[in-house]
């Protein structure tokens, strides 16, 4: 039998958009592909797209970053770009305080 080769799956929440256009199946395949652009822009501008895409990027940036000898604050900021909390633009004053206080942070290591 061939070695099984096996991924760890991440598994995130995401909003499926369900479109009905009037007589969508009558368009022109051209017009059809202009009508999915459209529904696609609106989308890549949303607030919520730009923040996941933000937080994304940054934590790529981080993880490809190494330092050796000092101690850096980049798994301070992995563990901030982890947080619900903050994916969800839910920050606060005391943000960081509750982020290790397991009754504030409800119950997120």
């Amino acid at each position: 039998m061939a070695a099984e080769v096996k991924k760890e799956i991440e598994l995130e929440i995401a909003h499926v958009l369900f479109i009905d256009f009037v007589d969508y199946s009558k368009l022109s395949v051209n017009e059809q592909h202009a009508r999915i652009a459209e529904l696609n822009e609106a989308v890549r501008l949303s607030e919520q797209f730009q923040r996941a895409e933000a937080i994304n990027r940054m934590r790529r940036a981080l993880d490809m970053f190494i330092v050796e000898g000092p101690m850096t604050s980049i798994p301070l900021h992995q563990k901030i770009l982890a947080h619900p909390d903050f994916q969800r633009g839910d920050i606060y004053t005391a943000f960081l305080e509750h982020m290790n206080d397991p009754v504030k942070n409800r119950g997120i290591a």
